[in-house]
């Protein structure tokens, strides 16, 4: 197999028997993924992942796995660059004669954003930890652990303290587990500035590099736990397609952070030094008063409540407090779901806003939905409510996005906004 770089594509010759011939316009290239796991930093290989925009290949990313002294690097940064500018001379362009080598990549410093890990420790402090908790809850209670201390717990403390301590212990034990992960993997974060491009740069075991094209990205993501409003705190994420999304490395898609903790002030401020064209406000038209009794149809309800009766019929502590904790979490998350329900749009970008313990903004610039639809009983459209339903030209993780029992008019107003 031979890679090789023109003026306006990325080619691919491979095959023996049967020979191959494929030509990626740089142009529909959305990222490169330059990763490193702990086997290939022993032996001093990279990996490749190019990313295109095109369904037309039957597959959108290919993947190259080469030494550094076989240009690996210089791989990366030639297809990286050539996204930037072939005329800035940043880079020289591969030749199919091979004949090409040492290619430099100019890093200019007073580009480069170094994002201190404690902001990553900050992160998993304030993350919403409820479903780890009530996984670690679940496996403690499988696992068929001795419960007599929560019992005799119950017993001096009463149920309620009891239900408190064993969140507590529960979640700082996801903590340290969230700790231990962002070290992992976010280690020496940080961010550099093209002219077309960002390249965000991290990790410990498992070294990755991710070259974006500024008009690739889709939209931006804001993320906000329950601990992290009461500091005022904001995750920024970016929505691209292609974002680390090999479908042979792990099979997940990655998200693709951008500044791991700060105020909306430092978002904005980095936002703007970033050169990403994509207002973001807090300021959102929200679901009305009137609209609250809907989140709490959830049948989840009956199944608890009868869960409860028969862990009252049959004395067994230990399942009575973890019914309760359920069903006290179910209705703080349907409330917060009402609460970070919000929709508001215009030709350049639509915001949406939705989530639980972890409130979810998406600025989506406007003309990258694909499409959009309107959903509510007669009961509700009576009312003047529906559920908003969007799709997004976006990575499988964000490519739809749900706002629910809003103003009818909000949709009326999406639609007038879109150009399909």
């Amino acid at each position: 197999t031979y890679y090789y770089i023109t003026d306006k594509f990325f080619v691919i010759d491979s095959g023996i028997i049967n020979k191959k011939h494929q030509e990626i316009p740089l142009k529909s290239i959305t990222t490169v993924d330059f990763s490193q796991n702990l086997l290939f930093q022993i032996f001093n290989v990279y990996k490749i992942n190019v990313e295109n925009s095109s369904e037309t290949m039957g597959k959108t990313n290919i993947l190259l796995a080469l030494k550094k002294d076989e240009t690996a690097y210089e791989c990366f940064g030639i297809v990286g660059m050539a996204m930037v500018s072939v005329k800035d001379g940043l880079v020289r362009l591969l030749k199919k004669d091979s004949s090409t080598k040492g290619i430099n990549v100019v890093i200019d410093e007073n580009n480069e954003i170094t994002i201190p890990f404690k902001k990553f420790i900050i992160k998993s402090l304030l993350d919403s930890k409820i479903t780890i908790v009530i996984l670690l809850f679940s496996t403690f209670i499988g696992l068929g652990i001795d419960l007599s201390i929560i019992n005799e717990s119950i017993k001096i403390f009463g149920v309620v303290f009891s239900c408190i301590i064993i969140f507590l212990i529960f979640y700082i034990a996801s903590v340290i587990f969230y700790v231990l992960s962002n070290l992992l993997t976010y280690f020496n974060f940080k961010i550099k500035t093209k002219k077309d491009s960002i390249i965000i740069s991290y990790g410990l075991l498992n070294k990755k590099h991710h070259t974006i094209k500024r008009e690739k990205i889709t939209g931006l993501v804001l993320k906000q736990s329950i601990l992290m409003k009461l500091f005022k705190y904001y995750t920024l994420e970016g929505i691209v397609i292609g974002y680390n999304t090999n479908k042979d490395d792990e099979q997940q898609e990655e998200r693709a952070i951008i500044i791991p903790v700060g105020t909306l002030e430092e978002i904005e401020k980095t936002i703007k030094e970033l050169n990403i064209k994509i207002k973001i406000s807090n300021k959102f038209n929200n679901s009305p008063k009137r609209a609250l009794k809907y989140f709490y149809y959830n049948p989840l309800y009956i199944i608890l409540f009868i869960a409860l009766l028969i862990t009252l019929y049959y004395k067994i502590n230990i399942a009575f407090v973890a019914v309760i904790i359920l069903i006290i979490i179910l209705a703080i998350s349907n409330y917060l779901s009402y609460k970070n329900s919000g929709i508001k749009t215009n030709k350049n970008i639509s915001a949406f806003r939705n989530g639980s313990f972890t409130k979810q903004m998406f600025f989506i610039k406007t003309n990258r939905i694909e499409s959009a639809s309107s959903v509510g009983s007669k009961i509700k459209i009576y009312k003047n409510l529906n559920t908003i339903n969007v799709g997004v030209f976006a990575p499988t993780r964000y490519k739809n996005i749900k706002v629910k029992n809003v103003e009818i008019d909000e949709f009326k107003n999406l639609k007038d906004n879109l150009n399909y």
